[in-house]
């Protein structure tokens, strides 16, 4: 039962990624968008493959001093939380597309039987029409795209106010370092501080398109919910 659940669904999803339904549309967009994601990490983590050679205290410190400063700057990983929100933006894509993958290939098996069963050409004729219809009034499908955009939105949102709240004053201001260990107090400071910043920058900018385009197709989902609804309901009465 689970196998002939699962048969098709991997052609079906290529499929879809390449010719959308008139129901749900945008898909280019968002694996153009997932790729772009990465790309960008993939381009912009470099400047910081180099930290403890660019992370430098003044004065006379000893190497487990500067080693102690480096950790209380960078107590968390800068690139792995990047990497982290792009593993919560493709995970949540990929089981949204099975989802939907799921949903098409259950129409398209119904489709068939029916028109194989009625042996009817004005059946076969309207099988698209039949599955746009069913697709537009199943609800809880339509409720799955919502929850995705919201949920898409809000992890965008939460990485936002990382990076600019958290990320971004690590480069900012003089760096002074005083651990229990290490009491100093040490001047510090990042050599090749514009690169990072400008790094930062630019995540934040992929975070906010990301965002904004995840906030668009939620209020175009809704949109399109209530007119497609409507629009299907009269022309089925």
């Amino acid at each position: 039962m689970a196998e002939s659940n699962l048969e098709g669904v991997g052609p079906t999803l290529v499929q879809m990624s390449e010719e959308p339904t008139s129901i749900y549309v945008g898909r280019k967009v968002w694996f153009g968008l997932l790729f772009a994601y990465f790309a960008a990490i993939y381009v912009v983590q470099g400047d910081w493959f180099n930290l403890e050679e660019t992370f430098k205290c003044f004065g006379n410190i000893s190497t487990f001093c500067l080693s102690e400063c480096g950790n209380q700057q960078f107590s968390f990983p800068v690139v792995g939380v990047w990497y982290a929100f792009g593993f919560l933006f493709s995970s949540t894509f990929a089981l949204m597309e099975f989802w939907v993958a799921q949903k098409l290939h259950k129409l398209h098996k119904q489709r068939i039987i029916e028109a194989t069963n009625q042996a009817s050409d004005q059946t076969a004729s309207t099988g698209n029409e039949d599955t746009d219809l069913e697709f537009v009034l199943d609800t809880s499908l339509w409720a799955a795209y919502i929850v995705y955009f919201v949920l898409q939105t809000t992890f965008q949102v939460i990485f936002l106010f990382i990076l600019v709240h958290f990320q971004l004053p690590l480069l900012q201001g003089p760096i002074q370092c005083s651990t229990q260990a290490c009491p100093g107090p040490y001047s510090c400071a990042i050599l090749d501080r514009q690169e990072k910043w400008a790094s930062i920058i630019e995540m934040i900018l992929v975070a906010m398109i990301t965002a904004l385009f995840n906030a668009s197709f939620l209020v175009y989902t809704i949109c399109m919910y209530r007119v497609s609804r409507g629009y299907w309901i009269k022309k089925r009465l």
